[in-house]
């Protein structure tokens, strides 16, 4: 019986051996497991960056696509609308001796064989007139005054004609 206690003991120590070197060796990572789980890490975050920038690029080039299509609505519109409210010329006084007409052609550009400008009396009596200018925009007068652009000097116009 004796011998069968030192067993016991003996077994028990052993066990208790077995699992403090067990408990010691699961107690950390290895340098190399900290070195790979790092370089993962490293590449998760290149490829969120790459993404975030692309995202950046693309969100700006919408920005820009989308004012110039706000500013080429708002040109057709404002343009549109003027034109919509023009009313007959009795007297020609606007459209340089032509009375009767509604609206005269201006700007005539020999090289495309197109008018691109366009003259008219609104609703208000006021003699108004678009046209394109040689700064790539559109430009107004109204009653003779000095031109203002219709469109910004960011958006470049290519030609208008009418």
């Amino acid at each position: 019986m004796e011998n069968q206690k030192s067993n016991i003991k003996n077994q028990s120590e052993n066990s208790k051996c077995k699992i403090k070197a067990h408990h010691i060796k699961s107690g950390g990572f290895t340098l190399v497991e900290l070195v790979v789980v790092l370089a993962l890490f490293m590449v998760v975050i290149d490829a969120a960056v790459v993404i975030f920038i692309s995202i950046i690029g693309h969100q700006r080039n919408i920005l820009r696509e989308q004012s110039f299509l706000n500013e080429t609505s708002y040109a057709q519109e404002y343009i549109g609308r003027a034109l919509r409210s023009a009313v007959k010329d009795e007297t020609g006084t606007c459209l340089d001796g032509q009375a009767g007409y509604t609206y005269t052609l201006t700007h005539y550009n020999s090289s495309r064989g197109l008018y691109e400008g366009i003259k008219f009396i609104d609703d208000n009596l006021a003699c108004r007139e678009f046209y394109f200018d040689s700064d790539a925009t559109i430009k107004e007068t109204i009653g003779g005054s000095s031109a203002r652009p219709v469109t910004s000097s960011v958006l470049a116009v290519q030609n208008l004609s009418f």
